[in-house]
């Protein structure tokens, strides 16, 4: 059984979730890196950079470590920006952070390595998940388009 959700309700939480991110101290919102994502992701959404990197940085000021869900936050915002020199960094800082074979990671790196031009870091990663057990249709799609754009599809 499907649930409808109105594009009202999410709309709602979006900007409940925007006064929470500006009263996040007098709530008591716990410092924790996943709330920190959520914020990040929101400005994202909106194509807001400077907002990203001030909550990226409001983290990193608390002394919270960012994991590799937030260098893919901030890597995937500069790629789109087509800011690919800052996107490198951040994709350099998931490599440092990434911790086992998470299936949202590796199609984050695909996709970057793709539109980075990093035709090692792609190969390498598409190494790793081919040797998964199962390798998902959206992985496929992800790893044809990257080699595309690389121009290295065999």
């Amino acid at each position: 059984m499907a649930f409808m959700v109105h594009r009202g309700d999410i709309f709602h939480a979006i900007n409940r979730l925007k006064k929470l991110k500006m009263n996040k101290r007098a709530l008591e919102v716990p410092q924790h890196v996943s709330a920190y994502n959520i914020f990040m992701k929101i400005e994202a959404n909106e194509h807001n950079i400077k907002g990203l990197m001030k909550v990226f940085s409001d983290m990193k000021r608390v002394k919270v470590e960012p994991n590799e869900i937030s260098y893919c936050i901030v890597a995937t915002a500069h790629a789109v920006a087509r800011l690919y020199t800052i996107a490198e960094a951040y994709v350099e800082g998931v490599e440092k952070s990434i911790t086992g074979n998470n299936w949202s990671t590796l199609d984050i790196l695909i996709m970057l390595y793709g539109y980075l031009g990093k035709e090692k870091g792609l190969e390498k990663t598409w190494q790793v998940v081919q040797d998964l057990p199962y390798v998902r249709s959206k992985s496929y799609v992800l790893a044809i388009v990257a080699f595309g754009i690389i121009g290295k599809l065999d």
